[in-house]
């Protein structure tokens, strides 16, 4: 696990530090020359080339952990200005929403004195910048960096994150009407028709093979067919989960039941027993009582 974090990771770290060092070496700590920095850097294409959502999420949640050590570590101010832009531009940045900036009171109290001396230098821009962080409710207040315990296995399955660089969205909506697919659709059997008209007058003329005019509804075709290849897998996924839930249920109804007939029969076997005993009970008075 702690390779495959290692792997995932790779590099950041390096980035983080170029970029804040390229920070160090600027004029001044504004905000806009962190902002420089950071497109020349090309720094947001970070969250791109996750090969999955899984791999996506896990990168978010660390990279969050190491941008806060460049706030917290660092001797020097302008580093940690630096630091806190850089954590500020990966938190707002992320595609996805559901981590936060764990903090334990320690570095609770490193902020507050980070605060401080920044209101007394009149930054306005690193001022506006951590209480910004501040009022998103960007901080989780935590009494360990780093989360323990078997809730996150267990996450809700059917769960889904908006990811800001899938082309999908931008696929369907190329292939709905009066969108260029179907436009270039339109063109292309508006030129069938013109090349249809033109072989009656040459009709050995080759070069009216060179396109292919139903490429648009090819395209438009191939995406509706992955859209309802899509929706047949989340619906086998649901099918399958179903009878499980299903059949835990019934299982357990019949226990209830099984139980339930069960501690009905011992009660009235222990009637019957009870019965029984009183009857010897009320012999044996007799029988003592014709004896005498």
């Amino acid at each position: 696990m702690a390779a495959n974090k290692l792997l995932i990771m790779n590099g950041f770290k390096e980035d983080c530090e170029q970029l804040i060092a390229r920070f160090e070496r600027a004029d001044n700590i504004r905000f806009d020359t962190f902002c420089e920095i950071w497109k020349t850097m090309k720094f947001s294409l970070v969250f791109a080339g996750r090969p999955n959502l899984l791999e996506l999420l896990e990168f978010c949640e660390e990279a969050l952990h190491i941008c806060k050590q460049f706030v917290l570590l660092p001797p020097r101010f302008k580093e940690r200005i630096g630091g806190l832009y850089l954590l500020y531009g990966i938190y707002f940045k992320m595609p996805v929403d559901q981590f936060k900036i764990r903090l334990k009171l320690d570095d609770w109290k490193n902020i507050l004195e980070l605060h401080t001396e920044i209101k007394e230098g009149e930054h306005l821009d690193a001022n506006y910048i951590l209480c910004k962080l501040i009022a998103s409710n960007a901080f989780h207040f935590c009494i360990f960096d780093s989360e323990y315990g078997m809730e996150k296995p267990y996450t809700v399955k059917n769960t889904q994150y908006f990811n800001s660089y899938s082309i999908l969205p931008t696929l369907r909506n190329l292939s709905e009407k009066n969108q260029l697919l179907s436009k270039i659709d339109e063109l292309s059997k508006a030129y069938e028709q013109k090349k249809e008209e033109s072989k009656l007058i040459n009709p050995l003329d080759t070069s009216l093979k060179l396109f292919n005019s139903n490429i648009a509804q090819e395209i438009i075709n191939d995406i509706q067919e992955f859209e309802e290849q899509r929706r047949n897998k989340q619906k086998s996924i649901t099918d399958f989960e179903k009878p499980c839930c299903s059949t835990s249920k019934e299982q357990s109804l019949k226990e209830h039941k099984k139980f339930h007939l069960k501690e009905t029969l011992k009660r009235k076997i222990r009637a019957l027993v009870d019965d029984i005993e009183d009857q010897n009970e009320s012999k044996e008075k007799d029988e003592i009582l014709e004896s005498d």
